[in-house]
């Protein structure tokens, strides 16, 4: 899957298969950040760290911040490098627009 930041930046954010979501300079085609979802972070007590493929992917509408989603949805701070949520939320999708609640 694949999404374009909603702010014209010319970044893009793609999921795979592989358990990663990359962050994309479009303008010259390269990955500007990677990150795996199935090793990167640490899960709090009571929450699954092996994640499935990425399913989907959205950017907050500031482009600031994207949601993944695998059996769990994690939100990433593009300007920290940072996770802001890590939850067991495998019930949700991106695509039920967690952003636009």
């Amino acid at each position: 899957t694949c999404k374009f930041s909603p702010d014209a930046s010319n970044i893009a954010a793609s999921g795979s298969d592989d358990k990663t979501v990359r962050i994309w300079d479009v303008e010259h085609g390269e990955t500007m950040m990677t990150y795996n979802l199935g090793s990167r972070f640490d899960a709090p007590p009571g929450v699954s760290a092996t994640a499935s493929s990425v399913r989907n992917i959205a950017f907050h509408p500031s482009g600031n911040v994207i949601a993944a989603s695998s059996n769990n949805i994690q939100l990433f701070d593009l300007r920290s490098d940072s996770v802001k949520q890590f939850e067991e939320m495998s019930h949700i999708g991106c695509d039920k627009k967690i952003f636009n609640r």
